[in-house]
C-alpha cells in the first residue's frame, strides 16, 4: 500500500527534474530570449497542457530552476570552507570555487541567462540577492577571524568588496572569455587581493 503511495510522487518529483533539466539546457544552450513553455514541452515530448499540470506559466517555471540553482550554489559555498583550515586558507578556498564553478556552463552561461529574468522577475531578482547575501554572509565570518576588531560596518565594506572581485573574475576567466588561458594566475592574485583587503 505504501509503495503505491509513494510511486505518483516518485514520478512527478523524476518528471519534474526533467523539466528542470530541459529548461536549463535550453536557457545555456539557446539564451533567456528561446525559452518558452511551448519549446521545453516540445523537447520533453509532452503537451503544453501536461507542462502546466507541474508549472502553470513559464515565470514558475524560472523560479523553481532559480531556486534549485541557488540550492545547489550555497551548498556549494559551505562545503568549501573547512573547520580545519586558516581563515585566510578558507578564503583562499572560497575564491578557487567560484573561478571553478565558472568553468562550468551552470555556473557562467546558465546564471547569467538567469540574470537576464532578474530586471523583469522579481522572485528571480530577490533569489539572486540571496545568493549573493549568502557569499558576503561566508565572507564577512571568514573576515573578522582575519580582522576581529573590524566593526560590523568594516566587515560588511570588505565582504562587498571581495565578492564583487569573486564574481567578477567570471567574466574573464570563464571558458571563450578574454583571460580564460590565464585562469591559473588570475585566480592566485584573486586570492592574495581577497586576503590583503580582509587583513587591512
Amino acid at each position: 500500500m505504501n509503495t503505491a503511495v509513494r510511486q505518483p510522487y516518485a514520478k512527478g518529483v523524476r518528471r519534474t527534474e526533467e523539466i528542470l533539466s530541459a529548461t536549463r539546457e535550453m536557457l545555456i544552450h539557446e539564451g533567456a530570449e528561446a525559452l518558452t513553455m511551448r519549446r521545453v514541452a516540445a523537447k520533453l515530448d509532452m503537451s503544453l497542457s501536461n507542462l502546466q499540470h507541474y508549472f502553470t506559466t513559464k515565470e514558475t517555471l524560472i523560479n523553481a530552476l532559480v531556486d534549485a540553482q541557488y540550492e545547489d550554489y550555497v551548498a556549494g559555498l559551505d562545503e568549501r570552507v573547512e573547520p580545519g583550515q586558516t581563515p585566510e586558507e578558507q578564503l583562499g578556498a572560497f575564491a578557487q570555487y567560484i573561478s571553478d564553478d565558472y568553468q562550468t556552463d551552470e555556473g557562467s552561461i546558465l546564471i547569467w541567462e538567469l540574470w537576464a529574468f532578474t530586471g523583469r522577475n522579481a522572485y528571480v531578482a530577490d533569489t539572486v540577492n540571496k545568493a549573493h547575501e549568502s557569499e558576503r554572509r561566508i565572507v564577512r565570518k571568514i573576515i573578522g577571524q582575519i580582522s576581529p576588531n573590524d566593526s560590523k560596518s568594516q566587515l560588511e565594506t570588505k565582504a562587498t568588496v571581495i565578492t564583487s572581485m569573486f564574481e567578477g573574475v567570471g567574466l574573464f576567466v570563464a571558458p571563450g572569455r578574454p583571460q580564460a588561458k590565464s585562469r591559473k594566475a588570475v585566480t592566485e592574485q584573486l586570492k592574495a587581493a581577497a586576503i590583503a583587503i580582509a587583513r587591512a
